[in-house]
Parts: C-alpha cells; sequence; structure tokens
C-alpha cells in the first residue's frame, strides 16, 4: 500500500529528497475556485455539512477502480475550497482503496498555516470526498457483478 501522503497538485517544487514541497492556502484557493466552476463529472457524493452550516460535495470520474478526475462544489470558505483542490488533486489518478485512506490529520499537515481554529475543516473536505468514494465503489462493485453475471 502506498503512503498516504498527499501528492504532488503539478505546481510544487520537489525538495532534493525528492518530498514534494507543501502547497500554500493562497495557491489552493486559486486553483480551487476554478476547479469548482467546472462541469460535474458522472459519479456524485453526498453534499456534507457541518455544524457551522459549511457544505462540500465531490463528483468523480473512475475508470477500472481509479479516480481519473475530481471536482467539487464548497462553500464560500478560502480554507475548506483549499481543502477541497488539495484533495481532488491529491486524489485523480489513485486507486478507490488508497484515496479513502486518506485522513484529516494528511491534510493538515500538506497544508500548513490554516489556523487551529479553521483546521476542522478538513474533517468535512474528507467526509465529502469519502461520500463520492463510497458512491464509486459501489457502482464499481456492481459494474463488476453485472459483468460477472453476463459471463455466466
Amino acid at each position: 500500500m502506498p503512503p498516504r501522503n498527499i501528492a504532488s497538485t503539478g505546481t510544487e517544487s520537489k525538495s532534493c529528497c525528492g518530498r514534494v514541497a507543501r502547497s500554500t492556502v493562497s495557491e489552493c484557493f486559486d486553483r480551487g475556485t476554478r476547479r469548482s466552476r467546472r462541469e460535474w463529472l458522472s459519479i456524485s457524493g453526498v453534499p456534507c455539512s457541518d455544524a457551522s452550516g459549511l457544505r462540500a460535495q465531490f463528483s468523480l470520474e473512475v475508470a477500472d477502480a481509479t479516480i481519473s478526475g475530481a471536482n467539487f462544489k464548497a462553500s464560500s470558505c478560502v480554507t475548506l475550497i483549499a481543502y477541497c483542490e488539495l484533495l481532488a488533486a491529491t486524489v485523480t489518478g489513485q486507486p478507490l482503496p488508497d484515496a479513502i485512506r486518506l485522513t484529516p490529520a494528511d491534510l493538515s499537515e500538506a497544508l500548513p498555516g490554516v489556523p487551529l481554529v479553521k483546521q476542522d475543516r478538513a474533517i468535512l473536505a474528507i467526509r465529502a470526498l469519502q461520500s463520492a468514494i463510497a458512491v464509486a465503489t459501489l457502482e464499481s462493485n456492481d459494474d463488476r457483478h453485472r459483468k460477472r453475471a453476463s459471463q455466466s
């Protein structure tokens, strides 16, 4: 199983040790506002919200149990949008079982500088992503069962 490190979003530089440099909230927010305007993908997770009324929802494109695309819609919260963007960029290209293992701690570590009072947005972003992955996994399993049934 590969490590749960948040992957490169394509704009970070790598250090001499090969580790991906962390993104900033501002970078992720800028990319996230553009991504959130993109067309919705075929697999939608359930919208998730927290006690303060913030909302997030992911849509995915999946081929052969691997995420080939991820988009999201989120409340107008800089931190939440930045976390969702980092997740969307990270899970693209990952197998579903690996992507679902990401944790709020992984997100917080990959996006330093978020005030402690706003780090709970990582929980909401992860829940929203996990919802979409759960739907994708169910659809993937249903497809496999249909293929087996048609072959018998």
